[in-house]
C-alpha cells in the first residue's frame, strides 16, 4: 500500500490523535511550494496542479486507487475514465450536480469557483467501485446523481476503545468535535445550565481540537461564559487532547452529546458508544438513521426541551436500559466488520 499526499504525515502524530497504527506503508511525498499569505491562492493552485500530475503519471501502475476528494478538474476528468481502477469515498452526500461556492469563506472562493466551474462529477460516475460512508449519505447521492454507492461505513477500534471502558461511571456529559462556532459547543454550556437549574450537578467534559486563531478566540469565549454563569465547578474543557484521554473520558462518562444536524456519519458518536458513552443525537442525518437506528441504540431529539430531557433520563436511572445495547452496536462498526465488508465488495 501506498499514500500518495503533497502534505507531512507523521505516523506518531496519527496514532497518538487518531489512534491508527501507520505501518508497512510507503508514503510518497509529493513537492509542494512555500506559500506566503499574500499569493496563497495561486501558489496552492500551482501546488496542486503539480501533485495531479504526479499522480496521474503513477496511478496506472496500482490495482486499485483510492480518491475521496469529488471536486476535481479537468486534468482528473480526462485522465482517470481510461483507468478502471477507481474506488471513489463519499464522505458526504452529493446534493447538487454542482459544488456550492463557499461565500462565507472568501480565502477559498477562488479554488471552489473554479471546481464548481470545471466538476461535474463524473469521476464518480466512471470509478469502478463508489463507497459512501452511510445510508443516509448513499441515498441523497443516488438521487442527484443516479450513482447508486454502496455503504461502507468507517472503522472504528473497538477493541481499542473497550480498554478505557470503566465500570465505575460519572454522572458526567461529554461534548468532543473540533471546538468552532459551526459544531455548537456553546450548547453544552447552556444545557450544564439547565441541569444545575433542576438541582443536578453533573460533570461536563467539552473536548476538542484547536488550532485557527478564530477558533482559539472562540473557545475563549466560551471559558469566559462559563466562569461568568458559575459554571466553572461543572465544566471541563480539554483542548488538543489526545486520542488516549479522550478515550479515557468517554469510557468513565454516561452521555455524548452530538448536534450537528443531517452528519454523514459521525465518527465520534460510534467511538463514545464504544465507550459506553450513551449517544444524544438530532433525529437527522446518519447518526437517527444508521447509528443509533430511530431510537435503538441511543436517544434523538427535535427540540432544546427533548435533549435536556434525554439528557436527565440518562444521567438519572435510564444509562443502565442502553449501556449494553449501545456497546453491542458499535461492534457493528469495527475493524473487523470493516475489512470483512470492503474485500467482499472489491472482490465482486
Amino acid at each position: 500500500v501506498h499514500v500518495a499526499t503533497s502534505h507531512d504525515i507523521n505516523p506518531e502524530d496519527v496514532m497518538k490523535y487518531h489512534g491508527v497504527k501507520i505501518s508497512n506503508i510507503h508514503i510518497i511525498k509529493f513537492p509542494r511550494l512555500s506559500c506566503g499569505r499574500l499569493y496563497s491562492i495561486p501558489c496552492n493552485l500551482i501546488s496542486d496542479t503539480i501533485s495531479v500530475t504526479k499522480f496521474l503519471s503513477m496511478i496506472g501502475d496500482y490495482d486499485l486507487v483510492y480518491m475521496d476528494m469529488p471536486y476535481v478538474g479537468p486534468i482528473f476528468r480526462y485522465s482517470l475514465p481510461r483507468h478502471n481502477n477507481l474506488v471513489f469515498y463519499l464522505h458526504a452526500p452529493i446534493e447538487r450536480s454542482k459544488p456550492a461556492i463557499p461565500i462565507a469563506k472568501p480565502h477559498r472562493m477562488l479554488m471552489h469557483a473554479y471546481l464548481a466551474f470545471s466538476t461535474n462529477y463524473d469521476i464518480i460516475r466512471n470509478a469502478r467501485l463508489v463507497f459512501a460512508n452511510s445510508r443516509f449519505t448513499a441515498y441523497i447521492t443516488e438521487r442527484t446523481l443516479g450513482v447508486r454507492p454502496r455503504v461502507l461505513y468507517p472503522p472504528v477500534d473497538v477493541d481499542l476503545i473497550a480498554k478505557y471502558r470503566s465500570n465505575d461511571r460519572e454522572d458526567a456529559v461529554v461534548f468532543f468535535a473540533r471546538l468552532s462556532r459551526a459544531k455548537g459547543p456553546e450548547r453544552t454550556i447552556m444545557i450544564t445550565r439547565e441541569l444545575v437549574k433542576e438541582g443536578l450537578n453533573p460533570r461536563v467534559y467539552i473536548m476538542g481540537s484547536v488550532s485557527e486563531l478564530a477558533d482559539r478566540l472562540y473557545v475563549g469565549s466560551l471559558i469566559r461564559l462559563v466562569r461568568r454563569l458559575g459554571l466553572a465547578r461543572n465544566v471541563t474543557f480539554i483542548i488538543n487532547p489526545s486520542i488516549t484521554e479522550v478515550y479515557k473520558v468517554l469510557g468513565r462518562s454516561k452521555v455524548f452529546l452530538h448536534f450537528r444536524e443531517r452528519e454523514p456519519f459521525g465518527i465520534v458518536i460510534a467511538e463514545a458508544m464504544a465507550a459506553g458513552a450513551v449517544p444524544v443525537v438530532p433525529r437527522s442525518g446518519a447518526p437517527w438513521h444508521d447509528i443509533i437506528e430511530y431510537g435503538k441504540y441511543g436517544i434523538g431529539y427535535s427540540s432544546s426541551e427533548e435533549l435536556i430531557k434525554a439528557v436527565k433520563y440518562l444521567l438519572n436511572d435510564g444509562y443502565d436500559r442502553y449501556s449494553r445495547v449501545v456497546i453491542s452496536r458499535a461492534y457493528h462498526f469495527g475493524v473487523n466488520e470493516y475489512i470483512n465488508r470492503l474485500c467482499e465488495m472489491v472482490k465482486h
